[in-house]
């Protein structure tokens, strides 16, 4: 009995206990729910927005591009086209101008090449909106009259597509998708559909802003295709110029921007208390609504422009804080403005970390091409910036909030990619010129500021990012192609002989000079960061030794003798002195990683941590006939694995970098003014040069397959003085010109017969303009060969004209220049493709080389089992079998 009543008394204080715990969980549960629905601090309606910017800017016209200008390449054409893309992780969409009428193309996951996607409807950059992350396709169509377009959407596009197969041509392929059965139309009870003036989408697709023509403004569920009319404000439609309303919505739907020609600017805010689901009723002029409409900003425009006019291209963030856009006057002397607007009392949250660099930040050498971001695997745009770069490895190690780290790292940066003059640049390696945009001033304003709100790497110089962001840490990695070791390293690997960069006495210390010469330029990059970012921690990153020079047998060592392993191995040395030297000028702290792989390098006899020789692309030996391009920028590159280890090792002599305290008191730049420059240590030679030696990625020297264009300005050669133009490994002559008597050279110049293919120098050597010697260099891919596509609908030929080097013409350089030139006198070669397999497989291709009486047949299959079967060889030459 007494047992009983023992347990009875502990089952009751269980039940009590149990009673306060839950008493405890709807307490903290109230609490959240308050937090949750207590008033937010900032608000377009309670608060007066602010004008955060207003920066000058370019004309800029409505109907342009809202999403991100790419040059692609679309199946059937011969040429990249411009197009409007919107990029998706599992399949893009773009609009391009096809010369007379703008047409749509798809692209699938990273593939670079797209393909016609035949949507009649979609003839105009603003008539299809493709929402990748919901999958979901809105058109304007002419439901009505030719005059006026209504709403009609499909979703699950990637599961309507229907892929066409034309046989008889080449590149054949084109898709479509099933229109039968729309998911959505905007339509009356009794089948009428209600016309629309313009549309856009929250930045996750869920949210759809429509401005009714005439009869409101509405906002669409994606999920629930509920739409709910949220504003009855009507444009003015037939009484002069139309509007063209552009719209922007935020992620949870609850602000909506209307903007566009003639329309103003407007800011509404969404609850759940205002607005009804759409009727025929409400479709009236004078229709009462159920809830009261909701509430839209009042907005002062003095500080945006003089006389605001209207306000192009709105963007809004995710949760609607901040609004974006181009602002007009009805002053036509007043130049437009870019301008960013935020809520009263917002206070955005500041960026944790910012990684700049070049390519052994950004990830280069990814293994596997779904890592590299969107937009930084493309033609031009190709940074190959990887989500598992050193930088994010940094940041998820030590828990940092992911949606706050960014990576502008861009492969193949120099210092000049860091930091200069915005209003002069045009993308790194002058890719926007590249693009072709074809209203190139208000374009590039336009694929400039898109780039600068979305983290896009290679259109702006780097340092806007830190500047505009302020992140509370900065690495930056960059030195190595001011240097151009990069290119080095790939002259030396092509070819047998020892490549004159490391036998070479005097081009050895030419190398050693423009590294030394890097010093006052990091020094400057450095403190230009810390000027424009002053509340930032800022850190340098050192260069790993990628490479040993051991006795080595696998493919690297023997396309790298150890005399050449020694020259970029004692050159990597260098140049992480000398960034060291800087960064400790300027006052902030270099993270020495030179031998954190340690025996894990090329050559080494632990597992690589760096990429050695890459092959390049499967289908590059037909698409590009560029059989000879085997060094890929991947070569010589960490791999993931590599950049994990370069995190840890950042961590481990760091720990946060938002939170050390590298100047000991505090400060966030400790400049010590008492370092110079590093000299050269012994490897280099004691010897100075007598040269100056300019090392040129394209500026000066273009070389293609067949010719060197030389364009130099003034004041770089000295008036009336000769110019020579070389190129090596072996040195051979090009030509000898006079400069003008401004100094200025322009020429076309035929490279030498029997170039070999791969990697070479070209110089061009002469007096300065103050009259010392100056030689300037380019390192250049040589490829000769050329493709011309022709089709025949009958036999599925595709014809690869093949030309070597044209004969030489005497072109004339300003009326007082001479030039010699060799003269080519190779006989132009034909050949043919002939392919067997399906439009989209590569399994089978017989090609056949002509060239008078004489023919061969070459079966890509048997050349690939030969290379396999080469290749099984050296991998077994490589084996620890030969040590």
């Amino acid at each position: 009995m007494k047992v009983v009543k023992q347990n009875r008394l502990s089952g009751i204080k269980f039940l009590i206990f149990v009673g306060i715990i839950i008493i405890s969980i709807l307490a903290l549960r109230g609490t959240a729910i308050s937090a949750v629905t207590a008033p937010v601090k900032w608000s377009w309606i309670d608060k007066a927005p602010v004008v955060y910017s207003s920066t000058l800017t370019s004309g800029i016209d409505p109907g342009l591009c809202s999403g991100s200008y790419q040059m692609k390449e679309i199946s059937g054409y011969g040429d990249l086209k411009h197009t409007c893309m919107t990029n998706g992780d599992f399949m893009s969409f773009g609009i391009y101008d096809d010369g007379s009428v703008f047409k749509a193309a798809i692209g699938f996951g990273f593939d670079s090449k797209m393909y016609k996607f035949d949507m009649p409807m979609c003839r105009s950059l603003s008539d299809c909106l493709y929402l990748p992350e919901t999958d979901t396709l809105v058109t304007k169509q002419a439901l009505v009259n030719p005059y006026v377009k209504s709403m009609v959407i499909y979703k699950n596009v990637s599961q309507r597509l229907i892929r066409h197969v034309n046989v008889n041509i080449i590149s054949g392929l084109s898709y479509e998708i099933d229109t039968t059965k729309p998911d959505y139309i905007l339509q009356s009870s009794s089948g009428y559909a209600w016309p629309i003036g313009g549309f856009g989408a929250s930045d996750n697709g869920r949210w759809l802003a429509v401005e009714l023509r005439g009869k409101g403004l509405a906002l669409l569920d994606i999920d629930t295709l509920e739409m709910q009319i949220i504003s009855k404000i009507s444009l003015g439609y037939g009484v002069g110029l139309d509007p063209s309303p552009e719209l922007a919505v935020d992620n949870d739907g609850s602000h909506v921007v209307l903007a566009g020609l003639n329309v103003g600017l407007r800011i509404f805010e969404v609850v759940n208390s205002c607005g009804d689901l759409i009727n025929d009723d409400l479709m009236w002029d004078n229709a009462k609504p159920k809830n009261p409409y909701c509430q839209e900003a009042t907005f002062d425009f003095t500080d945006v422009i003089y006389r605001f006019k209207t306000a192009l291209q709105p963007k809004i963030n995710a949760d609607g804080s901040e609004i974006r856009f181009y602002a007009l006057s009805y002053d036509y002397r007043v130049n437009q403005r870019q301008v960013v607007v935020r809520a009263g009392g917002y206070e955005p949250k500041q960026l944790e970390y910012l990684a700049m660099g070049d390519s052994y930040s950004s990830g280069e050498g990814e293994s596997e091409p779904s890592h590299y971001l969107a937009g930084t695997n493309d033609e031009y745009e190709n940074c190959h910036t990887s989500d598992r770069s050193y930088p994010f490895e940094v940041a998820r190690k030590i828990g940092m909030d992911m949606d706050y780290v960014k990576s502008v790292a861009c492969s193949n940066a120099r210092t000049v990619d860091i930091f200069g003059l915005d209003l002069e640049y045009s993308g790194q390696q002058d890719r926007l010129t590249k693009m072709s945009l074809t209203n190139k001033d208000k374009e590039l304003v336009l694929v400039k500021d898109y780039a600068k709100f979305n983290f896009i790497p290679g259109r702006v110089q780097q340092f806007y990012f830190a500047k505009y962001y302020e992140p509370k840490a900065v690495t930056i990695g960059i030195g190595g192609n001011d240097a151009n070791l990069m290119g080095k390293l790939s002259d030396c690997a092509s070819t047998i002989l020892t490549c004159d960069w490391a036998k070479d006495d005097t081009q050895r210390m030419q190398t050693a000079q423009e590294i030394k010469a890097l010093y006052p330029v990091l020094v400057k990059t450095y403190t230009e960061i810390s000027n424009k970012s002053p509340d930032s921690k800022i850190y340098a990153i050192g260069y790993p030794i990628v490479i040993t020079d051991q006795a080595c047998y696998s493919i690297a060592g023997r396309l790298l003798n150890e005399t050449e392993r020694r020259f970029m191995i004692e050159a990597i040395k260098y140049l992480n002195k000398v960034a060291s030297s800087a960064a400790k000028a300027a006052g902030i702290k270099f993270i020495d990683i030179e031998n954190i792989y340690g025996d894990n390098v090329i050559c080494g006899h632990g597992t690589s941590y760096i990429n050695a020789i890459d092959f390049g692309d499967s289908d590059e030996l037909v698409n590009n006939a560029n059989y000879y391009k085997f060094i890929h920028s991947e070569s010589f590159h960490p791999t993931p694995a590599g950049h994990a280890m370069t995190a840890q090792a950042i961590i481990n002599q760091v720990g946060d970098p938002r939170l050390y305290d590298y100047c000991k008191d505090g400060s966030l730049i400790c400049p010590d003014l008492t370092v110079k420059a590093p000299e050269p240590p012994d490897y280099w030679s004691p010897e100075r040069p007598t040269r100056l030696y300019i090392n040129d990625t394209g500026r000066y020297i273009d070389c293609g397959k067949k010719i060197c264009h030389v364009s130099v300005n003034k004041l770089i050669f000295e008036p009336d003085s000769i110019v020579s133009m070389t190129v090596h490994s072996e040195a051979v002559n090009i030509g000898n010109f006079v400069v003008d008597k401004n100094g200025f050279l322009d020429a076309d110049l035929s490279l030498p017969e029997g170039l070999k293919y791969g990697y070479h120098t070209v110089y061009l050597s002469g007096q300065s303009y103050t009259g010392q010697p100056i030689s300037i260099y380019r390192i250049f891919l040589y490829s000769p060969s050329t493709i011309s596509v022709q089709s025949d609908d009958s036999r599925q030929i595709v014809n690869f004209n093949i030309q070597d080097n044209l004969n030489a013409h005497s072109p004339v350089v300003g009326k007082e220049a001479t030039i010699s030139l060799f003269a080519n006198q190779n006989e132009s070669k034909a050949s043919t493709v002939t392919n067997n397999a399906e439009v989209k497989g590569l399994s089978k291709r017989t090609v056949t080389f002509s060239k008078i009486e004489n023919t061969v047949q070459f079966d890509i299959i048997s050349y690939s089992i030969l290379v396999a079967f080469c290749l099984m060889i050296i991998l077994a030459a490589d084996s620890r079998l030969w040590h």
